[in-house]
């Protein structure tokens, strides 16, 4: 099966840098404490931008895409990927 456009050493270099930048933040506040509550709003806030990133990818593929088994499975799951993205939305509201 084909792989889907937009996955690939670009994202892997975007989690690289966002990995380096967490890894200097930690080292330059190595002193201080990270409560819960905002340990918290960070791992939502991430899950909710990679859940956004996968809902564009494959509504991206399965309108456009250049294989057509890709474009179909894209297209047929997009509205699975899509409710979960809107009910961790309302989640996070919670």
């Amino acid at each position: 099966m084909g792989r889907l456009r937009g996955v690939g050493s670009g994202r892997q270099e975007g989690r690289d840098a966002d990995r380096d930048k967490l890894l200097l933040a930690e080292s330059a506040n190595a002193d201080k404490k990270v409560s819960a509550d905002d340990l918290t709003k960070h791992y939502h806030s991430k899950q909710g931008d990679t859940r956004e990133d996968v809902v564009d990818l494959f509504k991206r593929d399965g309108d456009e895409g250049d294989n057509a088994d890709l474009t179909t499975w894209a297209a047929k799951d997009r509205t699975a990927l899509e409710h979960d993205l809107m009910t961790s939305m309302n989640v996070d509201r919670e």
